[in-house]
């Protein structure tokens, strides 16, 4: 008895530092910026590049997003309901202007790519 009362406080705290969210069935397999999602993409933004997908994906799959929930499959929403799912998502990860904008593009090459 007086193991189990010095390890669950330990128990506890280790548990509540894990990771929150890890993809779960509902999540599509993890995107890579390649040349197809910057091909997919350049029309709808001229100045894409590797470097901003990366950073929207970076976000998106491994840090404000996964953070609180896991990574959604990104087909499953049209872009009118991206728009409101990330300007609602935007202000509770506290994401500044470029973060968002890069979430936002890399979102957007997804589904253009998809398509």
């Amino acid at each position: 008895m007086k193991h189990l009362i010095l390890f669950l406080p330990v128990g506890l705290f280790l548990a509540a530092c894990s990771p929150k969210a890890t993809p779960s069935s509902t999540t599509k397999a993890v995107v890579d910026p390649n040349e197809s999602l910057i091909r997919a993409s350049k029309d709808r933004f001229p100045d894409i590049t590797a470097d901003k997908l990366n950073q929207g994906r970076s976000i998106y799959y491994g840090g404000a997003c996964v953070n609180c929930h896991a990574a959604k499959n990104i087909s499953n929403w049209d872009e009118e309901q991206w728009s409101k799912i990330l300007d609602n998502m935007a202000k509770q990860a506290n994401l500044t202007q470029p973060e968002k904008d890069a979430v936002w593009k890399f979102i957007i090459a997804v589904k253009l790519e998809v398509k």
